[in-house]
């Protein structure tokens, strides 16, 4: 009798809910990665075993760090961590996502102990137990999504609106396949969800219970990603619709229920706390910008990728997730239903897209669709929900049904493509996405040459000459020491390359003046090669000489490019002019003002005479993406 009343309940939303945990279990226990902990999901991983296995969170013995690399090949360079000063090591990622796998560590500790497997932090035991805690996770994150969708819609809109989001976006994929949900975005899901929740409950009931769950899960979003404290938004303002509620909030917050509130931030402080003194203690700060060893990485608010993120090819939210567009055509009909949420809600959603669409590497690299976008995804289930009872309760209704239908089952087929490489997870282009709709078997050759280019690859700064009729010159300058450096010391007429004038670089003068300019002066493509060429003259045999071409990068006078071609090698000849020449490919600015420098840079103790450095930019003609 239990079990029928309880099935009754919300039956199909239950049995939808449950048809969705076991699809994604599936998936998630019978697609296992061969290494759970790679790439930023060891960043996010190491403060466990290096506190609790082997003492050694600030990474003084970095031989630990190189063992384990070696012996599980977690990722090709440590970019997860860096060096300071001082000596100590500081992870990159903030330490919520480990405090999340924490309890499933330790469950892994216990099973690698008991079935002989090595307890090293990362044998097998380990990835599965934490692997199996972040499946448990999404599921939790689904139930109180769930909840909150019936207290705004019947069962049969709840139950629509789960199978949207999770089989109607992007949210399949990274919740299931290559253990792409220990990343962060499912976990923010989950807790955003106990948000939201949990601010409909407190407004209810106001019990101070839930205040204490507002700042475990708000606390706990801010370390797992800091950006995500702007989700305290949403409890603070929460049934705000006019200048008046919000006067009338801001009573509720600092007088009537004062001691909740304040109990909610001390929660969010406490847990915000580990961080900050994580931070004190490797690098003396408490607030610390672990992001700083990559000037190309970061957030600029100065020029979001609003449209890339939105519609490109290359990763577009609406490209391939186009399900949401009915989501975001609902916050029309929620303004008009319910205004207690709406403002909260929207405010959130358009802070949070503007950071995502901030950030430098606004792709998220490998991934399907816009990654980043996924916890939001909790926020705009309602709005989707509006939008759904609005149009099925009209005749048109069959008509969208059909269509969502259809868009999810071509949203299940590319996850599947995404998920066998068809379609690619960082170098997309239109022509590309045409070339393989509804393809099921693998890239040809041909349709690899559709790919964006390779900016890191192993053979990515190797021109291919037999291109050439793919580029055009953008941009020329060279300097030949004329008219361009009156009264300049190191000018010289001893000998030249052309002209009259050529300049000494030595031990009192190791660089030659240099070309430099802003990226947006010289194309308005996402990338170009530059060739950069010098001629030399030396009386000494110029193979034993440090010296090179150099072409560097630069975000606010931090280099995060270099490339040079050293003289060295090239078997030039002493006592007479020799070219050498560079090329460079441009990686994934940060900014469209970064700075591109060629000069000749002199290292020796001997003298080499510099002429006409020239700094030519070979646009692509076909490339889609611009700024």
């Amino acid at each position: 009798m239990a079990i029928a009343k309880y099935l009754d309940d919300h039956f199909i939303s239950k049995i939808s809910l449950l048809l969705i945990s076991v699809i994604v279990g599936y998936f998630v226990f019978f697609n296992l990665p061969i290494n759970a902990f790679s790439h930023d999901v060891f960043g996010y991983y190491l403060y466990l075993p290096l506190t609790f296995k082997y003492h050694n969170l600030d990474i003084h013995d970095f031989d630990t760090v190189q063992a384990l690399i070696a012996k599980y090949h977690n990722t090709e360079s440590f970019y997860q961590a860096f060096k300071l000063d001082s000596g100590n090591w500081v992870l990159k990622y903030s330490m919520g996502m480990a405090i999340m796998f924490a309890p499933f560590y330790f469950l892994g500790d216990l099973l690698a102990q008991s079935l002989n497997y090595p307890t090293d932090g990362f044998s097998q035991p380990y990835q599965v137990s934490v692997l199996a805690g972040c499946f448990v996770y999404t599921v939790i994150g689904l139930i109180v999504l769930r909840k909150v969708l019936l207290y705004f819609f019947s069962d049969k809109i709840t139950a629509i609106v789960l199978c949207v989001i999770v089989f109607g976006t992007n949210f399949f994929f990274h919740v299931s396949f290559h253990g792409q949900g220990l990343m962060s975005h499912n976990i923010l899901f989950m807790l955003h969800a106990f948000t939201i929740w949990n601010t409909i409950r407190w407004n209810k009931d106001q019990k101070t219970k839930y205040m204490l769950y507002l700042g475990l899960s708000t606390g706990l979003s801010a370390v797992v990603r800091p950006t995500e404290i702007i989700i305290i938004l949403f409890p603070l303002l929460y049934s705000v619709t006019s200048w008046a509620s919000f006067k009338t909030k801001l009573v509720s917050v600092f007088k009537i229920h004062r001691l909740s509130f304040s109990l909610m931030a001390f929660i969010v402080l406490v847990i915000v706390s580990y961080q900050l003194f994580y931070w004190k203690i490797i690098t003396g700060y408490f607030l610390f910008n672990s992001y700083s060893s990559n000037p190309a990485e970061g957030l600029n608010f100065f020029h979001p990728y609003i449209l890339e993120v939105l519609f490109s090819f290359r990763k577009g939210w609406f490209i391939y997730s186009p399900l949401m567009l009915l989501a975001v055509c609902g916050f029309v009909t929620l303004y008009k239903k319910n205004k207690t949420v709406f403002f909260p809600l929207t405010l959130y959603v358009l802070i949070n897209f503007y950071i995502i669409a901030s950030w430098s590497c606004w792709w998220y690299a490998s991934s399907y669709s816009s990654r980043a976008l996924i916890p939001s995804y909790v926020f705009m289930a309602i709005p989707l929900g509006f939008f759904l009872q609005y149009v099925l309760s009209k005749k048109i209704g069959i008509l969208f049904i059909a269509l969502i239908v259809s868009l999810i089952s071509l949203n299940i087929f590319q996850t599947w493509q995404s998920s066998r490489g068809i379609i690619d997870g960082a170098r997309m282009t239109k022509a590309l996405y045409k070339s393989v709709f509804l393809q099921t078997t693998y890239m040809t050759e041909e349709q690899q040459k559709l790919m964006l280019i390779d900016k890191y690859g192993i053979a990515s700064e190797t021109f291919n000459y037999a291109d050439t009729l793919n580029y055009q010159i953008s941009y020329s300058h060279r300097l030949d020491f004329e008219d361009d450096l009156k009264g300049y010391p190191y000018a010289t007429s001893a000998v030249f390359h052309s002209g009259q004038k050529s300049v000494v670089t030595n031990p009192n003068n190791p660089y030659a003046p240099s070309i430099f300019s802003p990226y947006k002066d010289i194309t308005k493509k996402s990338f170009v090669w530059v060739r950069a060429s010098a001629w030399i003259y030396s009386d000494h045999q110029l193979d034993s000489l440090a010296a090179a071409l150099v072409i560097n990068m630069t975000h606010k006078d931090m280099s995060y490019k270099y490339r040079e071609e050293p003289v060295a090698g090239h078997h030039f000849q002493k006592g007479t002019w020799n070219r050498v020449e560079k090329y460079f490919l441009t990686p994934d600015f940060m900014d469209k003002r970064d700075k591109i420098h060629v000069f000749f840079w002199n290292r020796s103790d001997k003298d080499i005479f510099v002429d006409d450095v020239k700094m030519e930019v070979l646009e692509p003609i076909n490339d889609e993406t611009v700024f």
